[in-house]
């Protein structure tokens, strides 16, 4: 995925060649004014002919210790022309261009540095002593140029810290009872919003801000975000009070979420720089961090974890209870362990179960008998507990050659053990076939809404992102363009469902935020 980067170009004037050292070990690579490719300490990395690096296991991406990636190319009138895309490091990175030169000019040479955003960045980059950019700077041959970059404010540099959600003073405390989930004062709450994903992927997210959350509300009447996490970002990020943190940019989504009258979904999303087939005992350590942070916000749910999977061959028990799997020696975590994590620390907020089979198989659950029940320390059935499931077109048998009867009737087997006894969830679905697009996606948005509709099922619709973005479409998106995000795909089914046919709770916060605590009462 597309990451938040700064483009340094520079404009290289009679240099034969040039190389790329580093106080620190970085996986990078270089390419020379003759297009001949060569690596420096890239673990693996090979230069494609166009100069790019491609790295082996994340390693020249964000996710590296130094968050380096850089590119090379040739080009330019006046000689070589070396451009760099160098991710935030969060430090200063000292980076040596250990310069050769020719007879027209034995003694110096010239560097132009210029500088210009990518992806709306916040940060400026300066050439040795804080030289002003796009000036020509005299370096002696052999001599380290040395770039400082400052820590990356973030999209909400200036977002204050959140607070619990109230209303007209009074702490909004979502429970559930029986299938429905209510508010503090036990009306009916049905939450219908949209997901916005890339913290899974990306540490600062991809073109998130302020306006970019409240479109969500002001002009498709969303009254939920779910948000995509990944484990290790948070438990290595620095606090929340530390602008451009993962903490504090998780915090500040929530805040700009609460002020438009929107609940929250943490999703735990991303585990080992990847989607695994459930949570690690990192994740222990992850929900009770998170945890900790919000138990005392009513209107922020925790997805438990986003869709397990092992292949088709998932035992209830390894759902249940994790350990090690037959093809893996690594230990995951169930659902049990994730949830008794969660209430460990006091918390009692709302969380989210979701079946297997990539998250959609709720089937063999059945509240009658206790089997795929998650049980309260006394043994009881846990509280504060939705069903989720994730109707992708590919879990239908016939798809899409049936009937909105035939397809009604998987749905209520896949739910008939839960079904009035505990409320449900879609917090993805859609199609996610490129070849079903530009027309044949429209039966199964159609279908799952009636449904969903029809048995006042709650949603978030996947995924708020702009759609030329995923060209043909490996993950399904929603809106054309991050300022004015008019409908793509399913999402312009899922905008009118939203705002007129099928609306969700309207929501109407406190917005004197002050971070004041406030305790959550023990719902059942």
């Amino acid at each position: 995925m597309k990451k938040s980067s700064l483009i340094l170009s520079a404009a290289i004037a009679a240099i034969m060649s040039a190389q790329v050292v580093s106080a620190d070990p970085l996986n990078i690579g270089v390419v020379n004014n003759t297009g001949v490719p060569f690596t420096y300490q890239a673990d693996g990395s090979k230069i494609d002919p166009a100069g790019h690096v491609h790295c082996t296991k994340g390693l020249c991406n964000s996710t590296t210790p130094n968050g380096a990636q850089m590119w090379f190319g040739w080009t330019g009138a006046w000689g070589n022309h070396d451009w760099v895309a160098l991710n935030y490091a969060n430090k200063e990175q000292e980076i040596g261009f250990n310069l050769s030169v020719n007879t027209v000019y034995p003694d110096t040479t010239y560097m132009q540095v210029s500088l210009s955003p990518w992806e709306g960045n916040f940060l400026k980059c300066y050439l040795n002593d804080h030289v002003p950019p796009n000036v020509k700077v005299k370096v002696a041959s052999g001599s380290k140029i040395t770039i400082t970059c400052p820590p990356n404010p973030g999209p909400f540099a200036n977002t204050p810290a959140s607070a619990p959600a109230t209303e007209n003073g009074k702490p909004v405390i979502f429970h559930t009872h029986n299938d429905s989930m209510l508010d503090q004062d036990n009306k009916p709450v049905l939450l219908r919003g949209v997901v916005r994903a890339s913290l899974e992927w990306a540490k600062y997210g991809q073109n998130l801000s302020d306006q970019d959350i409240a479109n969500m509300h002001t002009l498709w009447s969303a009254n939920t975000i779910r948000i995509d996490l990944n484990q290790d970002y948070w438990l290595s990020s620095a606090p929340e009070t530390t602008p451009g943190s993962y903490k504090q940019i998780v915090d500040a989504m929530i805040y700009e979420a609460t002020k438009n009258n929107m609940a929250v979904i943490l999703d735990l999303h991303w585990v080992n720089g990847k989607q695994d087939i459930l949570g690690d005992e990192k994740s222990l350590d992850f929900w009770k961090s998170v945890a900790t942070k919000y138990k005392n916000y009513g209107t922020v749910m925790f997805e438990l974890y986003n869709e397990p999977f092992q292949g088709g061959k998932m035992t209830n028990d390894f759902w249940m209870n994790g350990g090690k799997p037959s093809t893996s020696g690594d230990t995951y975590v169930g659902y049990q362990q994730l949830y008794n994590a969660v209430r460990s620390t006091g918390a009692q907020n709302i969380v989210i179960v979701n079946g297997k089979n990539y998250g959609f198989d709720l089937s063999w659950v059945n509240a009658n008998t206790g089997i795929g029940i998650i049980k309260d320390a006394e043994g009881n059935p846990g509280k504060n507990i939705v069903y989720g499931a994730h109707p992708y077109q590919s879990k239908f048998t016939g798809y899409p050659n049936i009937e909105y009867s035939d397809f009604k009737t998987q749905f209520d087997k896949n739910f008939e053990g839960i079904k009035g006894q505990y409320p449900i969830i879609f917090t993805e679905f859609g199609d996610n076939d490129p070849n079903d697009y530009p027309t044949g996606y429209n039966t199964i948005y159609k279908d799952v809404l009636q449904y969903a509709d029809e048995n006042q099922i709650n949603y978030t619709a996947f995924n708020w992102f702009v759609a030329s973005q995923y060209t043909p479409v490996s993950m399904p998106t929603l809106i054309s363009d991050w300022d004015k995000p008019t409908c793509v795909n399913g999402g312009c089914l899922i905008q009118p469902d939203m705002t007129k046919i099928h609306p969700g709770t309207s929501f109407s916060f406190d917005q004197s935020l002050s971070g004041k605590v406030l305790t959550s009462p023990n719902h059942s």
